[in-house]
């Protein structure tokens, strides 16, 4: 899908700068590829992502709302899961 061949260039170019997290977690969870969207969300949580705060609000995530791994890093950073 475009959304895995977005998340393959930021995650390509990272080698060569810095690419936030945030973006490529969104593009796998608009991708449906759940793991990945919560390891990048997990990424951006210990890089201090700012933009990371507002995870709970975007509809971007909701396929992840409901699930245990996503509640419990909404939780590592003091927030509701939605």
């Amino acid at each position: 899908t475009p959304f895995i061949l977005l998340a393959a260039a930021c995650f390509a170019r990272s080698s060569e700068r810095y690419v936030s997290p945030v973006p490529v977690a969104r593009f796998y969870a608009h991708a449906g590829e759940t793991d990945e969207a919560l390891d990048w969300i997990e990424r951006a949580i210990d890089a201090r992502e700012t933009e990371i705060v507002y995870t709970p609000m975007y509809g971007d995530y909701e396929s992840l709302w409901g699930l245990p791994r996503f509640k419990q890093l909404m939780r590592r950073i003091n927030l509701p899961p939605s």
